[in-house]
């Protein structure tokens, strides 16, 4: 890429400067090239650090940035890790309710069945994911807010 500007453009970026200590240098798409990337680190697994084993034995490659970043269990459990690299055997979660954990932790949201939301809202808690004020739940087949949940802090 060739960044071309005229005089009049670097003199007055220089004056600016000038009268300015410190300058801000934004990226007006680092929130969708950080959603990219993660998207790619959970298809591809590349990087991958730690593996997930559900009940059901099924074996998934994560990322413990990732899974420490949105699970303060998680964060737990890996801190503790001697190992550069982990494996974690998740006793009572089968290969669907892993898969809908990690896509939550990815890209922050997941579509869950109607029959699993109860299930998958307790699971966010027992996780510890993120410690957001309000997790909205939404019914799409009649896109509007069904309801808000609030996680419970200290359970």
């Amino acid at each position: 890429m060739n960044l071309c500007l005229s005089a009049s453009t670097i003199l007055a970026v220089s004056k600016r400067m000038e009268l300015n200590e410190h300058q801000t240098i934004y990226h007006e798409q680092f929130s969708s090239n950080i959603s990219y990337t993660l998207q790619n680190l959970y298809e591809n697994k590349h990087f991958s650090d730690v593996t997930l084993i559900s009940e059901d034995l099924k074996q998934v490659a994560a990322h413990k940035f990732i899974l420490s970043s949105c699970s303060g269990l998680f964060a737990k459990i890996l801190m503790n890790l001697t190992q550069p690299t982990g494996v974690i055997y998740l006793k009572g979660l089968n290969t669907r309710e892993m898969d809908y954990l990690l896509q939550f932790c990815y890209f922050g949201q997941v579509n869950v069945s109607n029959n699993a939301v109860d299930k998958f809202v307790d699971l966010m808690k027992e996780f510890e994911i993120w410690n957001s004020d309000n997790i909205i739940i939404i019914n799409q087949s009649q896109e509007e807010v069904d309801q808000v949940v609030k996680p419970c802090k200290d359970d």
